[in-house]
């Protein structure tokens, strides 16, 4: 009982907030309740995008959320399903990135201008490729 007021208390509180930071992203609560990145806000390198924080599952990357940052790598998490548009843009040092089979969509221009991505791995699961998105 305690638990589960607790977790409805923490929803409440996370829903009412118009964006949330920890860690290394900024998310915002998708209408079900699951997160959105808005947000990088890390130091760049090698990033691993969890499937859940604070046992919300991350379900989406948004528009322009990583946009210029100095990644390397990028492994997304398994409940992702949707890379929204721009979302890597302009990554110039962005090598390699790995998309699980629970991603369905990749917005339009979601690697636009990588230059140095030379290592993708797409899962099964995609059905749609936004125009220009690898470009």
């Amino acid at each position: 009982m305690k638990t589960s007021f607790k977790r409805l208390l923490s929803l409440l509180l996370l829903l009412s907030l118009p964006a949330v930071v920890l860690g290394q992203f900024t998310f915002t609560t998708n209408s079900d309740g699951s997160l959105n990145i808005s947000q990088y806000t890390g130091s760049g390198g090698a990033v691993v995008i969890p499937s859940t924080t604070n046992a919300y599952p991350i379900t989406s990357i948004g528009f322009e959320a990583f946009s210029g940052s100095s990644l390397t790598s990028v492994t997304i998490g398994t409940n992702v399903t949707t890379i929204g548009s721009h979302a890597f843009y302009y990554c110039l040092n962005l090598t390699s990135a790995t998309i699980p089979d629970s991603v369905l969509s990749i917005g339009v221009y979601a690697f636009y201008r990588c230059p140095s991505l030379s290592s993708l791995t797409i899962g099964n699961g995609v059905t749609s490729i936004g125009q220009g998105a690898f470009y």
